[in-house]
């Protein structure tokens, strides 16, 4: 199962929150998976890399639990290019250190890289 589904099951079974907060939180966590897999040509944790780099690529792409505070920076300016309002945003940001703080909880992050960033 991909990180933000195992996210969803989370937030509804363990933390008890509305089936439309899960949606949103899994959908942000969605959007920066799909961010960080294009920018780094990363994977989810467990997951195997798509092999369409050749096999000249000797290393194996960083999983999301290897994320920065950079990282979480470059998506918040992408969202804010895409025209999400500040409050948005910082829905948005407040999801993704959820999301962070679950794959900490989950032995995926060491860190939370979105704990740093202000919103």
């Amino acid at each position: 199962m991909d990180p933000a589904s195992r996210f969803a099951d989370y937030l509804a079974a363990e933390r008890g929150l509305s089936p439309s907060t899960v949606a949103t939180y899994t959908a942000e966590a969605r959007s920066f998976l799909a961010f960080f897999e294009e920018e780094r040509g990363a994977t989810g944790p467990g997951e195997a890399a798509d092999d369409a780099a050749g096999p000249l690529q000797d290393e194996e792409p960083p999983a999301v639990g290897a994320a920065s505070p950079a990282d979480v920076i470059a998506w918040m300016v992408k969202r804010q290019l895409e025209g999400l309002d500040p409050r948005t945003l910082a829905k948005s940001t407040s999801a993704i250190r959820s999301f962070f703080r679950f794959l900490v909880l989950e032995g995926e992050a060491d860190a939370n890289p979105a704990r740093q960033v202000d919103s």
